[in-house]
């Protein structure tokens, strides 16, 4: 830690340090050493200023540090603030100044909730509504209430519909099913690839090339990726056995996939 001399001595004479802080021999040296370190030796007021609110050395007097004033501001916003009060910096300004300039600089929940009532005309809150905009707002949702209700109720005395939908869960659930069983089957065919070099050797750098090249099989229905027709595209590239042999191998077999697909229209969609 810096030493005190006489000149820094001096400077700190003609600073006016924060509420709170102890101008002690260590909260001092404190100073002088972050000013050294941190602003490469520059001695003024701001720099100083910006060391006593952000050293976590320094010492205060109780209720002064900056955890402290943290921990409060933060609980008065938290339990006791009104909850039309916008959180924004332009209002953290006026509450502070006050608690600052009227109270001591002592910060408290009752000294920001005093601070609040004498400023509250320089604050931003959030709008009042009128009693026209909140009969309004209350008609839009019981109206988006009733038509909801509506909705659920038709589902529920509609056999067909109620039929239909448990159709579409069960095909959905299937679906996923297979999904997932068809991308479990890709990452096991990809890891279990291999080409092989000299006699009882797998040539590796092939091997990989020829593995990037598979895991770049990506077969979408309408926008979605198809992990079972990307299989099918797959299973043929598989015989390639360089790179580009499978790039190939792919891009024939997918076509014959779209041509199968084009004859036969389906709901959801091209494939691409």
């Amino acid at each position: 830690m810096a030493t005190l001399t006489p000149e820094n001595a001096k400077f700190l004479d003609t600073w006016q340090a924060p509420r709170g802080l102890i101008l002690s021999d260590y909260n001092c040296a404190v100073l002088i050493d972050a000013i050294e370190k941190r602003f490469g030796g520059k001695y003024t007021h701001e720099n100083l200023n910006q060391v006593a609110k952000t050293d976590a050395n320094l010492i205060h007097e109780k209720g002064f540090s900056p955890a402290e004033k943290l921990a409060v501001w933060q609980a008065w916003w938290a339990k006791h603030a009104p909850k039309q009060l916008l959180r924004e910096q332009v209002n953290a300004g006026p509450l502070i100044n006050y608690v600052e300039d009227m109270c001591g600089g002592v910060w408290s929940l009752p000294n920001f909730t005093t601070a609040y009532e004498a400023v509250k005309d320089q604050l931003a809150h959030t709008p009042v509504k009128t009693l026209e905009e909140i009969q309004q707002d209350f008609a839009v949702r019981e109206k988006q209430r009733i038509e909801r209700e509506a909705l659920e109720n038709r589902k529920t005395f509609d056999p067909g519909a109620r039929a239909k939908e448990l159709r579409d869960q069960q095909t959905a659930q299937k679906d996923a099913k297979a999904q997932e069983a068809a991308q479990k089957t890709i990452d096991e065919l990809i890891a279990n690839f291999t080409i092989n070099g000299l006699p009882g050797r797998i040539d590796h750098v092939k091997t990989q090339e020829c593995r990037k090249a598979l895991a770049g099989i990506k077969i979408n229905m309408g926008k979605k990726y198809d992990a079972v027709l990307t299989l099918k595209v797959l299973q043929r590239a598989y015989m390639g056995e360089t790179a580009r042999d499978i790039v190939n191998l792919a891009a024939k077999a997918t076509e014959d996939l779209i041509a199968a697909f084009n004859d036969k229209q389906t709901e959801k969609g091209a494939i691409r």
